[in-house]
């Protein structure tokens, strides 16, 4: 495995620091770039034996995960964006939260490459079209990109605001054995991010940054006080805002397109 390595955020020499073996049988190196700290794997050349199952046996935290995401992105969308508009889960899963939000009234629709659709069924988005999206979603997405700067433009095509969640690695880097986030046991965790990364990926597409400094973060043309998207990003506040924010449930709406009945 080499030493070096070119850093796909800002293609400085990034730096190897350990090495791990994924699945129980892939081995990879580990490099963070000493000027923008990101942390990236060797090639993933095991991907297809990674998303062999879309969703980890150990995702444990997936619905209460959801249920944190709902509550920070109704918040969000009812301070800063515009309730009435139309939104894109990207790599929607499930299609829990997609379901989520229309349950408490917000027109999401739903985007994955990788998993079966199980709650948002007739609401796929497969391609951009001529209507843009307020706002995309893209909750655990960007650890999982071989590309994060293809992956992001990619997103773009949908929505110029992206609102994602992803674990922000430390500088230096801990090793491979020493943080969870890395995902050793399934693989598909394959680009980590700082703040100063993730600050050069805004820059690269004339978007401002907004991030809670841990694991909630805004890509949007607007500005947006820092204090305010922090504010936003708490659990309780955003709970609070999510449950006075209340609006008509898609949910009758849904059953009459998928049955042909009304919902009684």
């Amino acid at each position: 495995m080499n030493s070096i390595e070119v850093c796909r955020i800002c293609t400085s020499s990034s730096l190897r620091f350990g090495e791990a073996t994924l699945i129980d049988r892939h081995r990879t190196a580990y490099y963070q770039c000493p000027t923008c700290g990101f942390v990236q794997t060797s090639d993933p050349t095991w991907l297809a034996d990674a998303y062999a199952n879309a969703v980890t046996d150990t995702d444990i935290g997936l619905i209460s995960r959801n249920l944190l995401h709902a509550a920070i992105a109704r918040a969000l969308i009812t301070v800063v964006f515009d309730a009435r508009a139309t939104f894109l889960d990207y790599g929607a899963g499930y299609g829990m939260f997609v379901r989520l939000m229309r349950d408490a009234g917000y027109d999401f629709r739903y985007h994955d490459k990788h998993c079966r659709n199980l709650f948002a069924t007739g609401l796929e988005v497969t391609a951009p079209s001529s209507t843009a999206f307020t706002m995309l979603t893209a909750f655990e997405v960007l650890e999982h990109l071989a590309d994060p700067i293809a992956g992001v433009d990619e997103m773009l095509r949908y929505s110029d605001a992206i609102l994602f969640t992803t674990e922000l690695v430390s500088s230096p880097a801990p090793s491979p054995d020493a943080w969870w986030y890395y995902g050793l046991e399934h693989g598909q965790h394959i680009s980590f991010f700082t703040v100063p990364a993730l600050e050069i990926l805004a820059d690269r597409f004339g978007l401002r940054l907004s991030t809670n400094r841990k694991n909630i973060h805004l890509l949007t043309r607007r500005s947006i006080p820092s204090w305010l998207f922090r504010v936003l990003s708490r659990q309780r506040i955003a709970s609070t805002i999510a449950m006075f924010a209340r609006r008509q449930s898609l949910l009758p709406e849904d059953y009459r397109r998928i049955s042909g009945k009304d919902l009684r």
